[in-house]
């Protein structure tokens, strides 16, 4: 039985008509702010945010989403999925000879109205209430940045392309992951005409891939994947000059305050949990050490602040001033 925009509204406790008058209003150009956000790499990012009460009702809609459709993202898939990440993402690919990483072209904004209504079709909706969260969950006919509806939805669309990628990385005795819009692959051998093959494959389904950002990293020298080193088979670490610099932060802090970090509080939080995430030990070492500044306050002495939706490792590589890495 195909689930509809009305048991949607039921079950995420709205009236009747909710996602109707959400989607006039997203379709209208209202009900949303753009923010600019500094980027190294292009002058910055658009990223869409909802006023508080749609943004609610996003969330809630990603839950029903995640429940109610007969839509599992693969094994191989670690960006927006419970309990795997970045430390999962980073695992398959320790100890190989070769790495290859390659990575889509705005992502979120390559994804369209109509592939979103067919992937919620296939997923279980009638093609009317598909229609409907499709106008609730996109911007000008395209996946915006910004909404928390659009990892899971860029999931759903993408899991065809994950099935191909995963069956040829299987046939080539190579791994694959996908994280968001990063994609890798490693093993024992790897060279330019398999790269060729897995980047044909993967425009045959409708992506881009940004060449610039497409890396080969070999055994005996560095291999990061999302933001972490995979060279040690005994597992991912968080690479040295990462440490250095939130130490030199943390230092910067306790001198001078947060406005000497060129992170900031939040930010600055914000990576000491992924670091933590990662590696414990170092992460409760850095938050002890900027809690030792006295300048911490609120819940749990800001234990949980910063944390994302999901780990943006290009963002992350940039605010640490790595622009190599990938």
């Amino acid at each position: 039985m195909s689930v509809s925009a009305a048991h949607l509204e039921r079950a995420m406790g709205y009236p009747p008509g909710t996602l109707d008058k959400a989607a006039r209003i997203f379709d209208s150009g209202a009900g949303y702010s753009q923010l600019k956000v500094p980027s190294k790499r292009v002058r910055f990012r658009r990223v869409m945010r909802p006023t508080t009460a749609l943004d609610a009702m996003l969330k809630l809609l990603r839950q029903c989403l995640e429940r109610e459709l007969s839509f599992s993202p693969q094994d191989c898939v670690h960006g927006c999925v419970k309990k795997r990440g970045i430390l999962s993402n980073a695992r398959v690919h320790l100890g190989q000879k070769v790495v290859l990483r390659l990575d889509i072209r705005r992502f979120f904004e390559s994804i369209s109205l109509q592939q979103v209504k067919s992937a919620l079709q296939a997923g279980g909706l009638d093609e009317d209430s598909a229609l409907l969260l499709g106008r609730c969950t996109t911007l000008d006919g395209h996946l915006p940045v910004g909404f928390s509806t659009s990892p899971f939805l860029a999931n759903l669309v993408f899991d065809p392309t994950d099935s191909v990628l995963r069956s040829f990385a299987s046939e080539h005795s190579l791994n694959y992951t996908r994280y968001v819009d990063d994609l890798t692959f490693s093993g024992n051998y790897i060279d330019d005409e398999i790269r060729i093959q897995i980047e044909s494959l993967i425009e045959a389904h409708g992506w881009t891939i940004q060449n610039k950002k497409t890396r080969f990293m070999r055994a005996g020298h560095a291999q990061y994947v999302t933001g972490l080193s995979v060279n040690d088979p005994s597992g991912p670490h968080i690479p040295r000059h990462v440490k250095r610099f939130l130490r030199l932060e943390i230092h910067h802090v306790a001198v001078s305050g947060f406005a000497a970090s060129s992170l900031g509080k939040r930010k600055l939080l914000g990576h000491i949990n992924n670091v933590k995430h990662v590696n414990p030990d170092l992460g409760s070492e850095l938050h002890a050490a900027l809690k030792a500044t006295g300048l911490l306050t609120g819940r749990r002495e800001g234990e949980d602040e910063g944390l994302e939706e999901y780990f943006d490792d290009e963002l992350f590589w940039e605010e640490l001033g790595v622009s190599d890495e990938f």
